[in-house]
């Protein structure tokens, strides 16, 4: 481990350093060699050391390079079997290896004092940053789909094995039989065509759609169940902000 390159990789953030590229530089720094800063670890190797991805490790290594922070080269050995041999802080400079570089926050490039090592990057840090990914906005269900949405959520029992297909059951039962969403809503909150409110006998909102159940007999006591429903979704709903508030 070279001492001095530690020191400089410890300041990674100073230098415009993400923390994922500051902790991959850290574990390069920790295998350079004292004298040439030069070291060989594997992908495979820095992702078992930082416990990241190997694709993250890439990225990382790619940002280090393009700011000027290691150089790296491709070697290919006797055997076909090829490396990566990785010099890390390549313009570093110890003017005095007696003396370990002072971590006073200076950023790279000021003027050390006498007897102290120093790093003189040949391309701007500023660049080294990854581009932040944009979110794309939520897609807001219109119209039927909105209807479906409050039909799915408010839909008695746990047998909900496809909302794809219940959807396709949905949009076909208003166009094919001349039905609306808000009818299929009000018959389904009053029961029709539900026998029982035993769980395990309740049919699926699919099946429900497809047998036209709502032509069916209507059955008050599905209102327990569906009551039954919205509470535990609602406290559900009240852990999972609760969670997300304190960090969970």
């Amino acid at each position: 481990m070279c001492f001095h390159r530690m020191a400089l990789a410890l300041l990674g953030t100073k230098q415009g350093l993400t923390a994922v590229q500051q902790l991959v530089l850290v574990h390069l720094a920790n295998f350079a060699d004292v004298e040439t800063g030069e070291c060989w670890p594997s992908q495979a190797l820095l992702a078992e050391r930082t416990g990241l991805g190997i694709a993250t490790i890439r990225r990382a290594l790619r940002a280090l390079e393009d700011g000027g922070i290691i150089e790296t080269t491709h070697r290919v050995g006797p055997k076909g079997k090829s490396t990566n041999l990785v010099n890390v802080y390549p313009d570093f400079h110890a003017e005095s290896s007696g003396n370990a570089i002072a971590l006073s926050g200076r950023n790279p490039g000021e003027v050390a004092p006498a007897g102290s090592a120093t790093y003189r990057p040949q391309r701007a840090m500023e660049s080294i940053k990854e581009p932040i990914k944009k979110k794309e906005p939520p897609i807001v269900p219109q119209g039927d789909d909105a209807k479906f949405e409050e039909f799915w959520k408010t839909f008695p029992g746990k047998r909900k094995p496809s909302r794809a297909t219940a959807l396709k059951a949905f949009k076909g039962a208003i166009e094919k039989d001349g039905v609306t969403a808000d009818y299929l809503i009000d018959r389904m909150r009053k029961g029709h065509g539900f026998l029982s409110t035993d769980d395990k006998y309740l049919p699926s909102p699919t099946v429900w759609l497809n047998q036209k159940r709502w032509e069916g007999e209507a059955n008050p006591e599905i209102n327990s169940v569906l009551n039954a429903s919205s509470a535990a979704d609602a406290f559900y709903a009240e852990l999972e902000a609760e969670l997300k508030e304190s960090g969970e």
